[in-house]
């Protein structure tokens, strides 16, 4: 009794449900498609449309009809052609001031090499080069550390500025209160000293609220109080106009 020892059903894919049964049909299936397309891009020749001999095939024993392309092969075949132009082009290299020399088909598109060449031309950098980064050279611990104490010698500087700015602009808001005070009881409430006292306080509480010396802003509330606080100085002009 012989046995067929070439291969197991399973293996061959004679069986379905198994994974070699759907690679075969996988298979088919991609070579089904290719015959497809390829009988959609030829066709045999007609004898009616003028394209044999002066005797057609089909009056010819044993004759097979040769393939033409069909209009869809035509137009795939000229794509194909056209793609394989594109890829086979050298893009042209532009150099300042002139053409670029044929020396630069020895680099390789975007390698350090080529990124160096153009530096050392002095050309502007295309398409070829931009793909390549140079690396940035890496400080060292006590550069970093110098560079880290900077920004924070800095950030106390402005802090402390802000700070000294905010007791200025106190020290003179304070001062006009003062002056205001001191004009109601000097000249009396309404006079035009306790007038002029009275605006330049209004004037320098704005200041101090907008941080106009460099000192910190009023958050909340700024522009109600600000808009509030030009009414009342409008009004003490009316009143010293009068």
């Amino acid at each position: 009794m012989a046995f067929n020892m070439k291969g197991s059903p399973a293996k061959m894919g004679k069986i379905q449900g198994t994974a070699g049964h759907a690679s075969a049909l996988k298979m088919k299936a991609e070579a089904d498609a290719a015959s497809a397309l390829k009988q959609k891009e030829e066709r045999e020749t007609r004898w009616w449309k003028g394209e044999e001999g002066w005797i057609p095939d089909e009056l010819q024993p044993n004759v097979n009809r040769p393939k033409v392309k069909t209009e869809y092969g035509k137009k795939v075949e000229a794509e194909k052609k056209v793609t394989e132009k594109k890829a086979t082009e050298k893009k042209p290299y532009v150099k300042k001031g002139g053409k670029a020399t044929g020396s630069m088909k020895n680099y390789a598109i975007g390698s350090k090499e080529r990124y160096d060449e153009y530096e050392a031309r002095g050309w502007a950098h295309d398409d070829t080069t931009k793909g390549y980064k140079p690396a940035k050279a890496k400080s060292t611990k006590i550069e970093q550390a110098a560079d880290k104490a900077d920004k924070k010698v800095d950030k106390i500087k402005t802090k402390s500025a802000k700070k000294v700015a905010e007791v200025g602009e106190n020290l003179t808001k304070k001062g006009a209160k003062y002056a205001r005070k001191s004009a109601k009881k000097t000249y009396g409430k309404g006079s035009k000293e306790h007038l002029e006292a009275k605006k330049a306080h209004l004037a320098a509480k704005e200041a101090d609220r907008q941080g106009a010396g460099g000192g910190k802003k009023q958050n909340i509330f700024r522009k109600l109080s600000s808009k509030i606080n030009k009414k009342r100085q409008a009004k003490i002009d009316k009143k010293l106009a009068e």
